[in-house]
């Protein structure tokens, strides 16, 4: 299975599409008819400056309120002090918490969609705090009366028979979620769990090839404006409601295995085990959205529901604006239409017609503006659309925490074939050799894990990782031939830094409660406990521009998530109307800025003291500080001593020359503690659509 079906050439003059004529007709694949034919239609569009990204399916909504996380939860003290322009003080949302408090005072309606959902899922984890898991307190709110619709994707190697459950391969514990919910307790009828498979454009093998990615949470919330009315609450982004999720800016590895984490251990290498350690440690960033921006969110689960739940769609909950409960659009809009802290919000996905339903698609020029066809079925692809947008209209940089980044296959240095056609990682070279040819400053930031999930020497991580290895290096080349047609003396790294997180800590206070001399001396388990370090799994899937504007959601920066036809992804394009770039260029100071400084304290604390040139990302200044930080504690990381490191921000670990040539460090071939190399390896034998 793959997505390519032959190449085209054809000839046509460029000032006729600048002219905006457009070219279409029917051409045959390879130069040869007998390998049958492709309509392509072919028009120029200028991109566009505006904030709002044009010819989606969503229009941006205004009026809205957003908070962003970071992590799912953080204890007092743990980020820094950060002041906006207009004097007040940033708060920092703790997700898990605010998640906690508003499923527990919804009273109609809690809608959740997931990769993985887990029952046993702890929200609260303090002093003093409930601990009441998700599914018992689920229960409860069904019990109240709520309605209550899980929409969470059927993992097909779950095996299930009676009351055994096998869980499968990615351990999603979806079979567990809904036969706890199929059991008879006191408002049972009032839930319906439906496992959704992922049926797609490309044929039968996706069910076992591609997921539902969208992770969300829409409930009922109290209104303090309009007493006797509910308003619409959602929390997305790369919210998995299950094991191994929970952590905090200080991401332990050893020393909350058993108090926090002690029936919450999650670790994917081979023969780790909770009595030695180390955990997995996990950073996410999530949303939370109101007003005008939830109802979007809103209706993207009602049109899932209609799609995939269509048996139970007596479980939704249905009112006419003007005799139920819940605020129409226009009252929501109401809430903060006066708030200068207000915010708009615009939302995009990946997705077609076999998962969502697309009622606002009434006219055919809707169709061809909004949505592709790909055999039968509609595909909206807008998350991608947003991406290339915003990275068009970047002027001074962008910062990107992504759990992957794979794309532009054609321009790599080979597997130009392998199908991860995405244009991210193309745009943002594009954009710094243009900068580079103008003579104008400009920093892209880009934060991913130090490998994949999974066990590194196994075929499809070392692939993911050898394809993720081609994407940089096409960029750093593109970047280093620019900064030579300049004539410039600047080092590709002036402008691309790619980073990962890590923990390293020394055995005060660990909670291991194995004798550590105890494993056998060639193990796994007796090399890691030599060593004491671990990545911190970067989940996250944001992007920042310009202090601007920042997305949020569930997409990888992957042909997977990017397609439209493979996973189902869900992301929030967000920014503030009084916090805009100014004429002058000059980068604002409202809750995007604060947000991405305190996720930079979080992975490297000490740039705390460095307000001043925190606040001028683009600058060489900063991007110096950056990276100084991080080689710093990539040599504590890789290094002989065990350490405890204080902070967690490390340089990715391949070199990079002046002519923009990559390169892997001589002595540090493979990732600390394996022997899976760090440009990763083709499996050959993999289909791509698998890894890409």
């Amino acid at each position: 299975m793959d997505d390519k079906v032959g190449s085209v050439n054809f000839n046509i003059e460029s000032h006729k599409l600048l002219q905006g004529q457009t070219h279409e007709g029917w051409f045959p694949l390879d130069g040869d008819a007998r390998n049958g034919e492709i309509y392509l239609t072919l028009a120029f569009r200028v991109a566009g400056s505006e904030i709002d990204v044009p010819n989606c399916y969503f229009d941006v909504r205004e009026n809205s309120k957003c908070t962003l996380y970071q992590d799912a939860h953080h204890d007092d003290g743990d980020l820094p002090t950060l002041v906006k322009a207009n004097g007040e003080e940033y708060e920092h949302g703790k997700c898990w918490s605010d998640l906690y408090t508003t499923v527990q005072e919804a009273e109609h309606f809690i809608y959740i969609t997931g990769w993985a959902v887990w029952i046993n899922t702890v929200l609260c984890r303090g002093e003093g705090d409930d601990s009441t898991s998700l599914g018992q307190l689920l229960r409860q709110k069904a019990a109240q009366g709520v309605k209550i619709c899980l929409l969470v994707w059927n993992e097909k190697t779950t095996l299930q028979k009676g009351e055994f459950v096998l869980n499968g391969m990615m351990g999603t514990h979806d079979e567990d979620t809904r036969v706890f919910f199929e059991e008879e307790f006191e408002g049972y009828k009032n839930v319906k769990c439906k496992l959704a498979t992922r049926y797609a454009s490309q044929g039968a093998l996706t069910q076992f090839v591609f997921t539902h990615h969208q992770k969300s949470v829409i409930c009922d919330s109290p209104c303090a404006e309009y007493p006797d009315r509910k308003r619409t609450v959602a929390f997305m982004g790369g919210i998995d409601l299950c094991d191994g999720r929970y952590d905090t800016p200080k991401h332990p590895i050893y020393r909350t295995l058993q108090s926090i984490h002690k029936d919450d251990y999650h670790q994917v290498w081979p023969g780790i085990t909770q009595e030695h350690g180390p955990r997995q440690p996990w950073h996410d960033i999530h949303s939370k959205v109101e007003g005008p921006a939830a109802l979007m969110v809103k209706t993207n689960f009602v049109d899932r529901w209609h799609e995939q739940g269509s048996k139970y769609l007596a479980f939704l909950k249905v009112w006419r604006d003007d005799d139920g409960p819940m605020l129409s659009e226009e009252e929501e809009g109401t809430l903060y239409a006066e708030d200068p802290e207000r915010w708009s919000a615009q939302l995009f996905r990946s997705i077609d017609g076999s998962s969502a339903r697309f009622p606002n698609l009434s006219f055919a020029e809707q169709l061809q503006e909004q949505l592709q066809e790909i055999g039968k079925h509609h595909v909206e692809n807008s998350i991608h659309t947003a991406m290339v947008h915003h990275i068009r209209r970047a002027e001074r940089f962008i910062y990107i925490e992504n759990q992957y980044f794979i794309g532009s296959a054609p321009h790599w240095n080979e597997q130009q074939n392998s199908g991860a056609i995405n244009q991210v990682p193309a745009e943002l070279a594009i954009k710094i050799c243009q900068k580079i040819a103008a003579g104008e400053r400009f920093a892209v930031y880009i934060l991913i894990p130090l490998f994949c999930e999974g066990w590194p020497e196994e075929a499809a991580p070392n692939e993911i990782m050898f394809y993720q290895f081609l994407t940089f290096e096409f960029m750093y080349k593109w970047i280093g031939e620019a900064i030579q047609r300049a004539g410039s003396d600047a080092h590709p790294k002036d402008y691309l830094n790619v980073f990962c997180l890590g923990c390293r800590e020394t055995e005060e206070g660990s909670d291991h409660t194995a004798d550590l001399r105890s494993c056998p001396p060639a193990s796994l388990q007796a090399k890691i406990n030599a060593s004491r370090r671990y990545m911190a799994y970067v989940h996250s899937k944001m992007m920042i521009v310009d202090d601007e504007y920042v997305m949020v959601g569930s997409a990888n920066i992957n042909e997977r998530s990017l397609a439209g036809d493979r996973d189902t992804e869900l992301c929030m394009g967000m920014y503030q109307p009084n916090y805009r770039r100014e004429e002058n260029n000059e980068l604002p100071k409202g809750d995007v800025a604060c947000f991405r400084k305190a996720l930079w304290c979080e992975h490297a604390s000490s740039v705390a003291d460095e307000s001043d040139v925190l606040d001028q990302p683009d600058s060489m200044e900063c991007v110096k500080m950056m990276r100084k930080r991080a080689d710093e504690n990539w040599a504590k990381y890789s290094g002989d001593e065990v350490v405890d490191m204080e902070e967690h921000l490390m340089t990715y670990p391949f070199n990079v020359a002046r002519n923009g040539k990559i390169a892997i460090i001589p002595g540090q071939e493979d990732f600390p503690d394996t022997n899976a190399r760090v440009h990763g390896k083709c499996s050959g034998t993999m289909p791509d659509i698998l890894t890409t």
